[in-house]
Formats: C-alpha cells, sequence, structure tokens
C-alpha cells in the first residue's frame, strides 16, 4: 500500500513539472511571437531584431554582429566606408573641415563632413564647391573672384555685379573690365556716370542719371495721375514706346495722353483731341462714345448736351439709360431681359420685408409670385414659391418636411 502511494505521488509530480513546462514553452512562444520589428528590419532567433544591411544573425539565433564597426555605428563595407570613426558612403571623401570656405571663419571645434568629389574639394581644411568656388587650388571667399583660373582677386560688390563683362584684377582689386580699366595699378572708369562706371554700348548718361540706350530721361515733378506736386522732382528713365513725357509729367502712351497733354485720373479724352472731365471712372462710359459738353464728360448713348448741359435721354429715377438696352419699371432700371418683381416676402423662410425690395429679375431661371421671389423651376410648385422646408409632390402638392420625412 506505501509502495502504491508513492507511485501515484511520484506520478503526479512528474505530470505537474510537465504542466509547468508546457506553460513555459507556450509563454515563451507567446511573447517571441508577439515580437514586431520595422520594415528595414529581420527577427533573430525569434527574440532580436536586426538591421541585415549592417549586421548578421549567428547561427544559434540568438547573438546580432555587425557586418563592419566604424565607431559605434554598424555599417556595410560594400555599401560604405569607414574614415577614423565617421561613415561615409563609398563615392564620398572626408574633409576635417576647420574654416568656413565663404568667410573664413574658424570653428571651434572643426567638423567631420563627408563630400562628393564631383561636387565639392576639400583644400586647407576649407570645403568648397567645385569647380565655381576653386581657383588655382585655393577655396574662394564670398567677396572673391577668379581670374583665368589662376589669380584669386577682391571685390566691393557682389560677383553678379561683374556680369556684364570678363573680371579682371587690378592690384588685388577686381573690376568688371566692360566699364573699368586698370591704370597705373588704380581702377578707373571707362565711361562715369556720377560716379557710377558704365558701358556706352549699352548705357547712356543724362546729366548724371543712367538709363539704357533705349531709354529717355524725364524730370518728374508732377504725378500724372492725380496733378500732385511732388515736393522733390525726381529723375526717372523711361520707355519712349510705352510712356511720354510731357510738362513734367509721366503718363502712358498712348493711353494717358491726349492731345500733347497727360490725362488725370478723372479725365477722358474727346477724339484725340478735347480733354474733359468725369464723374465717374472712365469704363463706366465705354458703352457709349464720350463727348465734351462745356468741360464736362457725358455719355452720348444715354445723354446730350443740351445749351451747355447734361441732360438725360432718358431718365429712370435720375439714371440716363439707353432704351436700347435698358427699361424703367416705376423708377427701377432693369435689363430688356429682365422683369421686375417687388419683393416683400423672402422665398426660403417666409420672412416679411420691411420695406420691400425692387428687384429686377431674369425670367428665364427665376420667377414672382405672392411677392417672392424664387428660382425656377427647381423652387416653384403649383404657382407658389417652396420653403426652406418644403418639397413638391408631382409637381402639384407642397408637403413639409420634418426630420428628413416629406408629412403631406
Amino acid at each position: 500500500m506505501l509502495a502504491s502511494s508513492g507511485l501515484k505521488e511520484h506520478a503526479g509530480l512528474c505530470l505537474l513539472v510537465m504542466f509547468f513546462a508546457v506553460s513555459n514553452v507556450r509563454s515563451q512562444l507567446t511573447s517571441f511571437s508577439s515580437i514586431s520589428c520595422l520594415n528595414s528590419q529581420s527577427l533573430c532567433g525569434g527574440s532580436v531584431c536586426y538591421d541585415p544591411t549592417t549586421q548578421f544573425c549567428t547561427k544559434l539565433g540568438k547573438v546580432v554582429q555587425c557586418i563592419g564597426i566604424c565607431g559605434s555605428q554598424c555599417y556595410n563595407p560594400n555599401t560604405q566606408q569607414c574614415f577614423n570613426g565617421t561613415l561615409c558612403s563609398l563615392s564620398e571623401q572626408l574633409c576635417i573641415v576647420k574654416y568656413d570656405s565663404g568667410s573664413g571663419y574658424e570653428y571651434n571645434p572643426p567638423s567631420y563632413q563627408c563630400y562628393n568629389p564631383t561636387y565639392s574639394v576639400c583644400l586647407n581644411n576649407s570645403l568648397c564647391g567645385y569647380p565655381s568656388r576653386l581657383c588655382n587650388q585655393r577655396c574662394l571667399r564670398y567677396n572673391q573672384a577668379c581670374v583665368n583660373n589662376v589669380t584669386v582677386c577682391n571685390f566691393t560688390n557682389r560677383y553678379s555685379y561683374y556680369q556684364a563683362g570678363p573680371v579682371e584684377s587690378c592690384n588685388g582689386m577686381c573690376y568688371d573690365s566692360a566699364t573699368q580699366q586698370c591704370i597705373n595699378g588704380t581702377i578707373q572708369c571707362i565711361n562715369n556716370c556720377s560716379g557710377v562706371c558704365y558701358n556706352s554700348s549699352s548705357h547712356q548718361c543724362f546729366n548724371g542719371t543712367l538709363c539704357s540706350l533705349s531709354e529717355q530721361l524725364c524730370i518728374v515733378k508732377y504725378d500724372s495721375g492725380s496733378g500732385y506736386l511732388y515736393q522733390r522732382p525726381s529723375h526717372q528713365c523711361y520707355n519712349p514706346t510705352y510712356s511720354v513725357c510731357l510738362n513734367n509729367s509721366l503718363c502712358t502712351y498712348p493711353s494717358g495722353l491726349c492731345n500733347q497733354r497727360c490725362l488725370r485720373y478723372n479725365q477722358a479724352c474727346v477724339n484725340n483731341m478735347t480733354v474733359c472731365n468725369i464723374t465717374n471712372r472712365y469704363s463706366y462710359y465705354q458703352a457709349g462714345r464720350v463727348e465734351s459738353c462745356n468741360g464736362m464728360c457725358y455719355d452720348s448713348a444715354t445723354q446730350q448736351c443740351i445749351n451747355g448741359t447734361i441732360q438725360c435721354i432718358n431718365n429712370c429715377s435720375g439714371v440716363c439709360y439707353n432704351s436700347s438696352s435698358h427699361q424703367c419699371f416705376n423708377g427701377t432700371l432693369c435689363s430688356l431681359s429682365e422683369q421686375l418683381c417687388i419683393v416683400k416676402y423672402d422665398s426660403g423662410s417666409g420672412y416679411k420685408y420691411n420695406p420691400p425690395s425692387y428687384q429686377c429679375y431674369n425670367p428665364t431661371y427665376s420667377v414672382c409670385f405672392n411677392d417672392s421671389l424664387c428660382g425656377y423651376p427647381s423652387q416653384l410648385c403649383n404657382q407658389r414659391c417652396l420653403r426652406y422646408n418644403e418639397v413638391c409632390v408631382n409637381n402639384v402638392t407642397v408637403c413639409n418636411v420634418t426630420n428628413g420625412s416629406a408629412m403631406c
């Protein structure tokens, strides 16, 4: 009996151990399967993520090692290279940069920069653009240029200023050979206009003002549009193809010119001869021909000049109109294609306006019913304007809409 009892206890103990072992394995498998790696990574041994481009997983599947080591980084010698702890691509080189290539400023501490020798060059611990910023094995500063790919010269203006002609060197200073010359180690202008060197083949000088050959000079004392007198006159270059200078005003040609006179903002030109004053913008008179009546402009399509006074041909509540394009409804001016609606109620809400409004409408797109103006045909139902909360059934019955449902 005792032996049998011992065997039972031993068997139970074994089953308990096996249960915990199986549970532990399941737990590990569950934890392994729950590990997720980034898209660029792989799983090593079910428990460690690694980058296969720079690392590899050992056969045991438990240890990740670098393919190559550069400082504290893993790298792949097939795609990268290591320069004393700095990682660069195979197409790059390393430059220990101590000085800014443009200003010459000294960095402290220096920086280690990878560069592509196709586009850059490293010289004297400076990294500069190649070939534009290189001159005879020297990096150019911001205020320097290269003459004949050999000599470095300093200039006072930006390099783009010298693009008119080839850059030359005079006693270490840059100059534009198209506008300047070097005489006894001193830069002098070939042509001088108030201290500005210029090329006579492209520019001309008018009493100290430099203009292009296609331009003229205007001493502007008055604003062409308002007639305002400037406190100080200005010397302005202008192209005579598009502008004209008259009586110390610069105006647009030909639209702003009338019989050798610049037009003001409130003036128009009649028959290219007579200047008249207008009360409205000139565009208002485009419907008809502008005429002059005692110095005032009028629209001959809607107005007439009688004894030096401008009068309407047709008058609609003080507004002159052309009967060939407009019509008057009890003081409201509409186009010939429109009708008049005395609107007392809002077509959508039924709100009553006080006072009512007089609105022109096109009967092709709108309709006037019961002192309401509604869209046609979408807002019309059996000779009635629909409200916002109404729908039309079979083009006859008006129903109210509540919570998306029609109540008829």
